[in-house]
């Protein structure tokens, strides 16, 4: 999961990524990285 979490800053740094999910949505990039550190949070505990 230290990937993930690597992956899920990647969400919300990268222009490309955060510009893809937040034409989805507004907070869209915000969301999937928290989304996503919750879950490897959820399994690294």
């Amino acid at each position: 999961y230290p990937m993930h979490r690597g992956m899920a800053q990647m969400y919300v740094e990268d222009e490309r990524f955060a510009g893809y999910y937040e034409a989805v949505a507004p907070g869209g990039a915000t969301f999937m990285r928290r989304a996503i550190e919750a879950n490897a949070e959820r399994h690294c505990a």
